[in-house]
């Protein structure tokens, strides 16, 4: 999925929820949307991204300014 962030840019919505993804799947996804400049609804609800995946998923938005809608509720990150 990540690869496909990174290479098309078509897709403006995109909703990911309740798939499952951890960490190491928002890395990867995270660093794919650096690159990306179409999605513009992204739905990332009820995952198991965590604070790792935040981090990451947070350092891309100060590259990516095309997204205008996140959602991430009722996953794992903490304060």
């Amino acid at each position: 999925m990540a690869k496909i962030f990174e290479y098309n840019n078509i897709l403006e919505v995109v909703d990911l929820s309740n798939n499952k993804i951890g960490v190491s799947g928002m890395q990867e996804i995270a660093k794919a949307l650096q690159k990306n400049t179409s999605v513009r609804f992204l739905n990332l609800f009820n995952n198991f991204i965590g604070f790792d995946g935040a981090v990451e998923l947070g350092n891309t938005l100060t590259t990516n300014n095309t997204i205008e809608f996140l959602e991430i509720g009722h996953n794992r990150i903490r304060n």
